[in-house]
């Protein structure tokens, strides 16, 4: 029998409380007031739950979706770990929003989330290979051989900055490749 505080609780109360469904897969899964662990690492719910969704094995079709969500979802920290048979315990700050849209874990919204996910990952990209692009730019490795090739190269680190960084961070980093820019065409002009 199921009690809380040391009453009987109806079985279909507990159900319509705490079940839900979710889907891995091929794979369709009722759970019924089960814990979700969160791996502390991931810092914060919404990190911890997208680790959760991520393809498992390596295959891309097999993320895991919610197709029914229970009225009372629990969530738990996994803070413990295991090392060489010893349990460490960890501290690891981990945040938990007031309000946890669960939208993006649902298998209706599947396509877009999958979609924005690439998009994210596109971005990351680019930024990561626009700030490659700006340390080379600003350590002049090799010497350009005109203040044209110098220009072009700029230009083309400058006009891919608004679709990767935020505003400020972009209007910083132009400003820094101007004065780069500004330093190299002396340095040319000076050959």
């Amino acid at each position: 029998a199921i009690t809380a505080g040391g009453h009987p609780i109806s079985e279909q109360l507990f159900r319509r409380l705490f079940s839900g469904e979710q889907v891995c897969g091929d794979t369709k899964q009722t759970f019924c007031g089960v814990h979700m662990y969160l791996p502390v690492q991931a810092g914060n719910v919404d990190r911890a739950l997208d680790s959760m969704v991520q393809p498992q094995g390596g295959e891309s079709h097999m993320h895991t979706w919610f197709t029914a969500l229970p009225r009372v979802l629990m969530l738990s920290i996994m803070r413990a770990s295991f090392d060489g048979g010893s349990t460490v315990r960890m501290h690891d700050r981990f945040e938990f929003p007031t309000e946890l849209p669960m939208d993006k874990y649902m298998l209706e919204n599947a396509d877009a989330v999958l979609q924005a996910r690439a998009r994210v990952e596109a971005l990351r990209l680019e930024r990561e290979r626009v700030q490659a692009a700006i340390v080379e730019f600003s350590q002049l490795s090799a010497p350009m051989s005109s203040v044209d090739e110098l220009l072009r190269t700029a230009g083309a680190v400058v006009a891919s900055l608004p679709n990767v960084l935020p505003e400020e961070e972009a209007a910083s980093v132009m400003e820094s490749l101007l004065l780069a820019a500004e330093n190299a065409t002396k340095h040319l002009s000076n050959m």
